[in-house]
């Protein structure tokens, strides 16, 4: 092949000043050839090594269809579903009729603590 140190002595512009035309060409039309060879086998390795690895690599096995559904379970009744809450536990329903006796006696008077400490912060 070429040697590297001539090439870089020689500089392209000037080269039919030291080889014939003829030379020359015959030399493109070689390295021209020799690429192409090259492309050819580059390109049937890749095509090759496609090819391997599709082999290499095992498949995804198929999903287990054979494999039946859970049966579904159903409620018994529907009376069981409905659970009263336990005596003493917060709830966010409305109170019930019997727990707001107890509060009857209450009231909004001037007197609570929270109402004296407001009439100083506000000044009421």
């Amino acid at each position: 092949h070429d040697l590297p140190a001539a090439s870089l002595l020689v500089p392209a512009m000037d080269i039919l000043d030291y080889v014939s035309p003829r030379t020359l060409e015959e030399w493109e039309e070689a390295l021209e050839e020799e690429l192409d060879q090259e492309r050819i086998k580059l390109a049937e390795e890749k095509k090759i090594g496609f090819e391997g690895l599709k082999q290499k690599h095992k498949a995804r096995p198929p999903t287990h269809t054979a494999i039946e559904p859970a049966a579904v379970i159903e409620p018994e009744t529907e009376a069981e579903d409905v659970i009263r809450p336990k005596m003493g536990a917060i709830s966010l329903s409305t109170p019930q009729k019997r727990k707001l006796a107890d509060f009857e006696g209450l009231s909004d008077n001037d007197n609570s603590p929270s109402n004296q400490i407001a009439r100083e912060m506000f000044g009421e």
